[in-house]
């Protein structure tokens, strides 16, 4: 099987905020709509975007 993948990046802030969680949980729900599934995670620090930024990454089968 052949796979085409994507990444998304996100600012780990917010997360203790109730109505941001609702907003990634919709954002993840629409990546999963589409087809897309998470296979893994990385974060690192972040100068430019004053904390940790979460990096997502999503596969699904290539369409063919």
């Amino acid at each position: 099987m052949k796979w085409e993948y994507i990444t998304l990046q996100l600012v780990a802030a917010g997360f203790e905020d109730a109505a941001e969680n609702d907003g990634y949980s919709a954002l993840l729900n629409q990546y999963g709509s589409d087809g897309w599934e998470l296979t893994a995670t990385s974060r690192y620090a972040s100068r430019m975007a004053g904390g940790e930024v979460i990096i997502l990454f999503f596969r699904r089968p290539l369409a063919g």
